[in-house]
C-alpha cells in the first residue's frame, strides 16, 4: 500500500508478497533516500521517502498547494529557478556550479523563500571579503525588499539567532563566527534558525577542524540548508563526505567513503567503484547538482557564457646571481645539484626556487637578501602595458613579491593618471573593503594580490587583465583565480599572462596547467553522470 501525506509518501509490505508487490518493492530499491522500519506485531515493512520520489513507485505525486511559496523575480536565469526549487524540495541540498553560474542569486532566493514559507530566520555564512559584495548584489537586485543583516561578532550572532524580533529574517556573517570561545564549539542558538547557507562552502575541507565540525553540530537540526561551492574535484572524498555530513545525508564521513569508494593501491588516489557508478550518482543527484553548462542540462538557453580566456606564456633569462642561489636548493633524486626545476625537490626546495626567480630568499619567515632577477621589472612593465587598455589583477605569492613590484610600478614613469593599490592580509578589514570598492568602481586600475585572499568568491568581470607573477602548487587556486574574472557578465576575452624564469619555474607551472585541464575535463564527465542519473530518477 503507498500512501501520500503532504511532503511524505509510505510505501508498507505486508503479505502475501505477488507479482505486483515484488514490482513496487524494486522500484523501491532505487529510491536514492528512504527509512526502513518493520512492525513485528503485524509482520509490516514499511519504507519511507519523501513524496517528490512518486513517480519512482509508478504513482501520481499528491498535487500541494503553492500558496505559501513566493513568486521568483523575473531577474533569475531559468538554470537559477530550477536548482532554488530543486533546493527547497529537498530541503537540505548542495549546489556545486562553477565559478561565473550565479551562485549567489541562487542563495539570497533561496534564503527569501525559506524566511517567507516559515516566519523564521536564515543566516549566511561567507569569506569576511565577500560580505559587502554579497549585500550590494541583495540591494542591486531586490531593493528594499530583501534586507540583510551584516552581523559583526559571535554574540550579536547569538542575539540575533535566538531574538523574536523580525526586523531582519536574514542575516550574513563570516565564517570565523564559528571559532569555538570560552562559551565552547557549539553555537546553540543557531538551533532557532530555519535555515542556514554556506557560500563558499569548500571552508568545510579546507578552514580547518574547529570550524567544520562547529557548523556541523551547531547546525544539526535546522530543517533548510544551502550549500554553495564550485565544482569540488570528481575523486576529493573529503569534500564530498564533509558536505554530505554538514547537510546530514548521511551518518559519517566514512560511511560515503567506504560505500562508493576505492583507493588505488598504486597511485593514492581515490576513485569511485566501478559497479557503484549509478548508484552513486542517483544518491548524489538526489541532494545535490553539479553544474558547469546549464545548456547542458537543457536550461538557460539564453545564457551566453564568458568568452575563454588567451593565456600568454613570456619566457624570461635567469641571471649568473639566480643560477648560483638556485643550486643550493634544487638537487635530484641522488642528492646532486641542478640548474633545472624539477619535481623531486618537493614544496620547500620549489618555494625556493619560486623566491629566487622573483629576487629574494626568505629565511625563517624573513627576507635576507635580495637577488638579481629580470622577472620583477618585465612583470611591472607588462602591467603597466597592460593597464593602458584594462583594468589589471596581479596574483603574487609572496609579501615580498608585491612590495618588489610595488616598489618597481613607483619608481617608473608611471605617470598615465591610473593607480595602484597591495592587497594583503595584514590590512584592516575596514582598509582592504575600501581598496575592493575602489577597484570595482575603476577608481584604481591596478590590484595586486593574493590568490588565497580574492581567489575565492569575487566578482571581477572589470578585469580584463591578469598576470600572474607568482603560482603556487594548487591548480585550484590557479583556476580560481582566473575564474574571478571570467564569468558571467564577462564581454572580453580576458589574457592570463604567466612570465616565468624557466629554470626555476616552469616545471611547476606545467604541471599546474596539466592538472588544471584534467580537472575540467573531470568536472565535464562529472556533469555528463549527473545528468544521465537525474534522467533515470525522473529529476530532470
Amino acid at each position: 500500500m503507498i500512501t501520500q501525506t503532504g511532503e511524505n509518501l509510505s510505501v508498507t509490505f505486508s503479505a502475501p508478497f505477488d507479482l505486483d508487490k515484488y514490482e513496487i518493492f524494486k522500484r523501491a530499491k532505487r529510491l536514492p533516500e528512504s527509512r526502513l522500519t518493520y512492525d513485528e506485531f503485524t509482520d509490516n515493512y514499511r519504507i519511507e521517502t519523501h513524496a517528490r520520489y512518486a513517480n519512482l513507485l509508478g504513482v501520481e505525486p499528491a498535487q500541494t498547494s503553492d500558496l505559501n511559496s513566493l513568486e521568483m523575480p523575473g531577474f533569475l536565469f531559468e538554470h537559477q529557478r530550477k536548482i532554488i526549487g530543486l533546493a527547497l524540495s529537498a530541503e537540505t541540498f548542495a549546489v556545486w556550479s562553477d565559478c561565473g553560474t550565479g551562485k549567489t542569486l541562487i542563495e539570497l532566493e533561496f534564503a527569501r523563500q525559506v524566511a517567507h514559507r516559515t516566519g523564521g530566520k536564515v543566516l549566511i555564512f561567507t569569506l569576511k571579503d565577500i560580505i559587502p559584495q554579497m549585500i550590494d548584489e541583495a540591494r542591486c537586485f531586490y531593493g528594499d525588499d530583501l534586507k540583510v543583516l551584516h552581523i559583526l561578532d559571535r554574540d550579536e550572532m547569538r542575539k540575533w539567532a535566538k531574538s523574536d524580533d523580525k526586523t531582519y529574517l536574514i542575516a550574513v556573517t563570516n565564517y570565523e563566527k564559528m571559532n569555538p570561545d570560552e562559551s565552547g564549539q557549539i553555537v546553540y542558538e543557531l538551533k532557532n534558525l530555519a535555515g542556514v547557507i554556506l557560500d563558499e562552502s569548500s571552508r568545510l575541507k579546507s578552514g580547518g577542524g574547529k570550524q567544520k565540525w562547529a557548523l556541523i553540530h551547531s547546525c544539526k537540526g535546522i530543517p533548510f540548508k544551502l550549500s554553495c561551492t564550485a565544482t569540488p574535484a570528481p575523486n576529493d572524498v573529503i569534500e564530498f563526505a564533509s558536505q554530505a555530513s554538514f547537510l546530514e545525508r548521511m551518518r559519517s564521513e566514512n560511511e560515503i567513503i567506504w560505500t562508493f569508494f576505492t583507493k588505488d593501491k598504486v597511485t593514492q588516489e581515490w576513485t569511485v567503484k566501478k559497479h557503484a557508478q549509478n548508484a552513486f550518482f542517483e544518491w548524489m543527484c538526489a541532494w545535490s547538482i553539479y553544474l558547469r553548462d546549464p545548456k547542458k542540462y537543457g536550461w538557460s538557453s539564453s545564457v551566453v557564457l564568458p568568452p575563454d580566456p588567451v593565456i600568454l606564456k613570456h619566457q624570461i633569462p635567469i641571471t649568473h646571481e639566480q643560477s648560483d642561489a638556485a643550486r643550493i636548493f634544487n638537487t635530484n633524486n641522488f642528492g646532486q645539484a641542478s640548474l633545472f626545476a624539477t619535481q623531486t625537490q618537493g614544496i620547500v626546495g620549489r618555494s625556493k626556487l619560486s623566491q629566487i626567480a622573483k629576487g629574494f630568499v626568505y629565511e625563517k619567515g624573513k627576507v635576507t637578501k635580495r637577488i638579481a632577477s629580470n622577472k620583477p621589472k618585465f612583470t611591472a612593465d607588462l602591467i603597466i602595458k597592460e593597464a593602458v587598455e584594462n583594468q589589471v589583477l596581479v596574483w603574487t605569492v609572496f609579501d615580498e613579491e608585491s612590495e618588489i613590484i610595488a616598489e618597481l610600478l613607483n619608481k617608473s614613469s608611471f605617470n598615465f593618471g591610473y593607480k595602484f593599490a597591495v592587497l594583503s592580509g595584514k590590512q584592516k578589514d575596514t582598509e582592504r573593503a575600501e581598496i575592493l570598492e575602489k577597484f570595482r568602481k575603476g577608481e584604481i586600475q591596478i590590484l595586486i594580490s593574493k590568490a588565497k585572499l580574492l581567489g575565492f568568491g569575487m566578482n571581477f568581470q572589470n578585469v580584463g587583465s591578469m598576470i600572474f607573477s607568482g603560482w603556487d602548487d594548487s591548480f585550484e587556486n590557479f583556476y580560481q583565480a582566473v575564474r574571478r574574472a571570467v564569468r558571467y557578465g564577462q564581454t572580453k576575452r580576458v589574457r592570463v599572462h604567466l612570465p616565468y624564469i624557466h629554470e626555476l619555474e616552469y616545471a611547476q607551472l606545467e604541471n599546474v596547467l596539466r592538472k588544471e585541464v584534467q580537472f575540467v575535463e573531470m568536472i565535464e564527465r562529472q556533469e555528463a553522470a549527473y545528468i544521465e542519473a537525474m534522467k533515470r530518477m525522473e529529476i530532470l
